[in-house]
């Protein structure tokens, strides 16, 4: 673990008060109209929209700097924000980081150059043109940029900032005329008016500030030595002088300064008026655009504008009253984070204790940057909404005062979080700093240097040397302790876990923090660093270090290379092609697919033009069908032309839009397109969603050639549900809005090739019971679980769907359920009261009476024409809550693929009542249902934020109170764990199903002893508290085997089904099955001596047959009301 991280979760703890306020989103009809279990339960609380805090983390990155980091989620999706907080007492100071003025560099690289351990980006840019900042900038009380009055924020470099307005004040003199200076080094001349450009300028093109809002000529003056050394018709890009200046001037100034003279003495006076800003050493002042808080409260801000209306990703500054200085960034443009408008940015800044604050710049120039104790540098915080860092023309950045350069302590961790299982091993690198913060050489670690405080869990080998001090721990058993390391006085600690043994194992970037991902690499020479993932038998994860683990793939293809915590996989060749990579471990052996290549899906030829129209923003468009004569394969394109001249100040753009979205397939990794590019400089952009969020895409940075050229774009990382609206041009360069077309061809998706297999990572779950025809009626508390089948009334009794649900209903009980749980989707989309009353008339008159049912929403329920009537009371509200024993239900609605737009009140709820459940003692398990689960797959909830959220939530239940916790749903067929977690999916691919859960609470394993820290120290492994039966609603059985056998010899049987749609579904031995027939006799696993006169023996537990005597037997089963059998002859 590195540095001092000290997380808090609101969700971990359970017990915390619920954020709410009512009357942010209305209630959802759809789930008042559903019908309900007998059972007495929790009804849904009064709905709510205040926002729920997630996780909260504070860090100390040098003396004197917090970054606190936090993560909620509203009826409006999840925001994630980070502040920096910098003392005043503290020997790091705020200082403005820049190159010149119009040569921008990321935020990363204006901390490197000046030794800050963080930044924030600073004020709005002329982006795309001169790179300028668009407010003052003024360094030590020295002006460095300004144009008319504006409002600036400065801050002295430590303490508390302020808010005052900066004006120019200046004249240049030459031949007699004195003119008034309008601006110094501005990214913008306004008409009329004479600029001063000085070597802090830098290489920024002094024609684009001439030309972006003035129209008319430009004269341009140099100045050296106090005298004319140039003068020039239009300005330019030439440099600034150094010890010089340039003049440039519009308007009549222009024709001026145009018949001075070189040798011309000039006399330029210029001074600042800055009010109240600080102006000595070290002080700074940049544009302060928009003013967020003044005096503790919110300051007006125009909501009309979409500037502060529109949701995205900001940053701002602001400060205490003691004094803090607080950097805030909010992501947003992301799928994870939706951004903020600008009265939540300044409410977030007040919930954080300022008084005062400012906007910063926004958008993909919204960045922070920090070091974490024991780096080299620094790196982003958050995720930039253009997908990578931007660079802009300032930051404010934390300067620490110089370290010391001598060990002050050890920050230990390791290539992967310290965890690791019983019987394996973990390196453990350590890394020294100094006062400041900063890495430095390592001390001399002793032999026994490192030590394990429960030497029980875990053992560490010796220091290993230098160049930097490791061990290898070696785990015992599960548990938590402490691992040390000290040379002297240096010493550092970190905590260590130990899980189970190694259960299963699969693959993930090692850039990305989820597990079991999906491996893939674009194309031949690709390569991407892997980390090895195991799991124990409770699901608990963590990285398998190399030396424990042999990675193996067809050397043709795959290249495997072992690194510190992992591996590098280098594409052989070009594909497409899926190749098996078998890892091993433990005992253990995986085999997961990872796909090369990338296969191209055509999304749209673009050969019918009425497929798209044509929109423009500051200028016009249109879109029309031309023939190809000049591209191979390609009849027809799409024409989009423009007209950005004689247009407003502003960018310009030009789209085609698509009649309806474009939707990419599971798994496209990009997208490409073919153009004929007119050479104009324009961005070629596409609008895409992702789940339906508008994300960043860019096809070209500049569309700066002719011809016809294919250009292709990586979609964001996590990208699993993408749309494509439109295909635009943007053009932010004045100079350059003029008249073109361009064509377009073959939009295609690049996805992973073909269907990628499912990873075979080991043993099946023990809660996974085979597939079976019948049940006996199960032990303990048996509940069924029925996927949703889209009744219609108008289809009646007789159609597939309704046989399905009875047939599922009457199989339920028969089984024994207590209580029979309905999946979602029971009535088709946009039901009508029709269907909702056909689809309860069947339920209740199939059920016998007094057996309770509980019905959940989902996809089928959504747009319910019947809703508004069944909610004004025709149905009761829907229970979401049902005890059944010792086992609590938690039923949700995933309705749409989203828990929080369909219902954003369940959150909060689901939250109080994981609490409410630890803390009652008669509940020793939690089972929270929903239609959409968190596997990621089509079926699943479709915002990854939401599947962390609800896997996190559970997790965390499961480790904080000892109660064992399920999550079952409708998106997939497997049973499995991920950190204690059962999940349990109930809608098996390729046939009709249902799934009886067998619950066993007196099983459940008491809850941990003297630790909260994580899972199953106390258990280990299954304790048998819920088994999971997928029963298959058969038409058929067929039973099969030899024709012959010898006496004394054996052969299997094979018990095989067709359920409802005539698919074969292969079975195990039903458990209720009964097996008879002539010259049969059947072992029932007892071990008796078969019977005297039998012909064949069946041993049933195995449907395996064995020949006792000569003769002719019939062999049958029955499960159910199914029957079936099979001749054989014994000879």
């Amino acid at each position: 673990m590195r540095g001092r991280l000290l997380t808090f979760c609101l969700a971990a703890a359970l017990t915390g008060p619920v954020l709410s306020a009512p009357g942010l989103l209305a209630p959802r009809a759809t789930a008042a109209a559903l019908p309900d279990a007998t059972l007495p339960g929790a009804a849904m609380p009064a709905q709510t929209g205040a926002a729920l805090l997630l996780d909260s983390s504070t860090e100390e990155i040098a003396p004197g700097v917090v970054l606190q980091r936090r993560r909620s989620v509203d009826p409006l999706g999840f925001l994630d924000s980070a502040v920096l907080r910098l003392r005043p007492d503290g020997p790091t100071r705020a200082r403005l980081l820049q190159d010149t003025l119009s040569n921008p560099r990321t935020p990363a690289d204006l901390a490197g150059r000046s030794g800050a351990v963080a930044a924030v980006n600073g004020d709005f840019f002329d982006i795309d043109r001169t790179g300028a900042p668009d407010g003052p900038v003024a360094v030590g009380g020295v002006l460095k940029a300004e144009d008319w009055p504006q409002v600036a924020v400065g801050f002295p470099g430590v303490g508390p900032g302020t808010v005052a307005d900066v004006l120019l004040q200046g004249s240049v003199t030459a031949a007699g005329r004195t003119w008034p200076l309008a601006s110094l080094n501005p990214g913008a001349v306004r008409p009329g008016s004479l600029a001063l450009y000085t070597p802090a300028w830098g290489p920024g093109n002094r024609a684009l500030a001439a030309t972006k809002i003035a129209a008319g000529p430009a004269t341009e003056v140099e100045v050296v030595g106090g005298r004319v050394s140039a003068v020039r018709t239009g300005a330019t890009a030439l440099p600034v002088p150094e010890g010089g200046s340039v003049l440039v001037a519009t308007g009549a100034a222009a024709a001026d300064l145009a018949a001075l003279p070189v040798g011309t003495p000039v006399h330029i006076d210029h001074s600042l008026r800055t009010g109240a800003l600080p102006t000595g050493p070290g002080s700074f002042a940049l544009g302060a655009r928009l003013v967020l808080l003044r005096g503790g409260a919110l300051a007006p801000v125009d909501t009309a504008d979409p500037t502060w209306a529109a949701l995205r990703a900001r940053s701002a500054v602001g400060w205490t009253a003691s004094g803090e200085v607080l950097l805030l960034t909010v992501d947003g443009g992301t799928p994870a984070s939706r951004g903020a408008t600008a009265v939540e940015t300044a409410r977030l800044l007040q919930e954080a204790g300022a008084v005062e604050a400012v906007m910063l710049d926004g958008g993909g120039s919204a960045q922070m940057v920090a070091r974490r104790p024991g780096d080299a540098g620094v790196s982003p915080v958050g995720v930039p909404s253009d997908g990578a860092q931007r660079p802009v023309a300032n930051a404010i950045g934390l300067v620490p005062a110089p370290g010391g350069g001598v060990p002050h302590r050890f920050t230990v961790g390791a290539a992967a979080e310290l965890r690791t299982f019983a019987g394996m091993s973990r390196t453990v690198t350590a890394t020294a700093l100094d006062d400041s913060g900063a890495p430095v050489p390592a001390p001399p670690v002793p032999p026994a240097g490192w030590t394990v405080e429960d030497p029980a869990v875990a053992a560490n080998g010796p220091a290993q040397p230098q160049p930097a001090p490791a061990t290898v721990v070696r785990g015992l058993r599960p548990g938590t302790t402490t691992l040390r390391v000290g040379a002297g006085a240096v010493t550092g600690s970190a905590p260590l876990t130990v899980l189970g043994p190694l259960y299963r194992l699969g693959l993930r970037p090692a850039a990305s923090a989820a597990g079991d991902e999906t491996v893939d690499l674009p194309g031949a020479g690709a390569a991407v660093d892997v980390v090895v993932v195991g799991r124990d038998a409770e699901g608990a994860a963590a990285a398998v270090e190399p030396s424990d683990v042999r990675v193996e793939a067809d050397p043709g293809v795959l290249q495997i290379t072992a690194l510190p915590g992992g591996f590098r996989l280098t594409a052989s060749t070009g594909g497409p092609v899926v190749v098996p990579v078998t890892l091993s471990a433990g005992g253990r052996t995986a085999r997961v697919p990872v796909a090369v290549g990338r296969q191209v899906v055509g999304l749209d030829p673009l050969t019918d033009p009425a497929r798209w129209s044509a929109t423009a923003v500051r200028g016009t468009a249109t879109t029309t069908g031309v023939d190809v004569p000049d591209l191979p394969g390609v009849p027809r394109a799409l024409r989009l032309a423009y007209d950005f001249r004689n247009q407003a100040v502003g960018t310009s753009t030009a789209s085609a839009v698509a009649a309806a979205p474009l939707r990419a397939p599971r798994g496209s990794r990009g997208l490409a397109l073919w153009v004929r590019g007119d050479g104009s400089g324009a961005w070629l952009r596409a609008a895409i969603r992702v789940r339906g969020a508008a994300a960043p895409f860019t096809f070209a940075a500049r569309v700066d050639w002719t011809g016809w050229r294919r250009v292709e774009g990586e979609l964001p990382p996590g990208a699993d549900d993408v749309t494509v609206d439109r295909l635009y041009l943007v053009q932010t360069d004045a100079a350059r809005r003029g008249a073109g077309a361009v064509e377009f061809a073959l939009l295609d998706a690049l996805a992973v090739p073909g269907a990628v297999p499912a990873a075979d990572g080991g043993p099946l779950d023990p809660a996974a019971m085979p597939v079976s025809a019948t049940s006996a009626t199960a032990p303990g508390e048996a509940v069924a679980v029925v996927p949703g089948t889209r009744l219609r009334a108008a289809d009646g009794e007789s159609s597939p769907a309704a046989e399905a649900l009875v047939r599922a209903l009457r199989e339920a009980t028969g089984a024994g359920a207590r209580h029979v749980l309905l999946l979602g989707s029971v009535v088709g989309p946009a039901a009508t009261e029709a269907d909702v009353t056909f689809a309860r008339s069947l339920i209740e008159r199939t059920l016998p009476p007094g057996l309770p049912w509980s019905w959940l929403p989902g996809d089928g329920e959504v747009g319910s024409s019947a809703a508004a009537g069944l909610a004004a009371g025709a149905a009761p509200a829907p229970h979401r809550r049902v005890d059944v024993g010792g086992t609590r239900y938690l039923l949700l609605d995933s309705a749409g693929g989203s828990l929080r737009t369909a219902d954003y009140a369940q959150l909060p709820w689901l939250q109080a009542e994981l609490a409410a459940a630890g803390r009652d003692p008669g509940v020793r398990g939690v089972v929270v249902l929903a239609e959409r689960g968190t596997s990621g797959a089509a079926g699943g909830l479709a915002d990854p934020g939401e599947r962390r959220l609800l896997e996190d939530w559970l997790a965390r239940h499961r480790a904080a109170t000892g109660q064992r916790v399920a999550l079952v749903s409708a998106d997939g067929a497997a049973v499995g764990r991920r950190e204690g977690v059962v999940h349990v999916g109930v809608r098996p691919q390729g046939w009709a199903s249902w799934t009886l859960l067998h619950l066993r609470p007196q099983r459940a394993a008491p809850p941990p002893t003297g630790t909260r820290a994580l899972l199953l120290a106390a258990t280990g492994g299954d304790d048998g508290w819920l088994r999971a039966e997928a029963r298959p609603l058969l038409r058929k059985l067929h039973l099969t085997g030899p024709a012959a056998l010898a006496p004394g010899g054996s052969a299997p049987l094979s018990l095989t089904g067709v359920d409802l749609a005539g698919r074969p579904v292969e079975l195990a031995v039903p458990p209720g099955a009964r097996f008879s027939g002539e010259g049969v006799s059947v072992d029932t696993g007892r071990r008796r001596a078969p019977r005297a006169g039998a012909v064949v023996g069946l041993d049933a537990p195995t449907l395996t047959l064995r020949g006792l005597e000569p003769g002719t037997a019939t062999v049958r089963v029955r499960a159910g009301t199914l029957e079936a059998g099979t001749e054989v002859v014994v000879r």
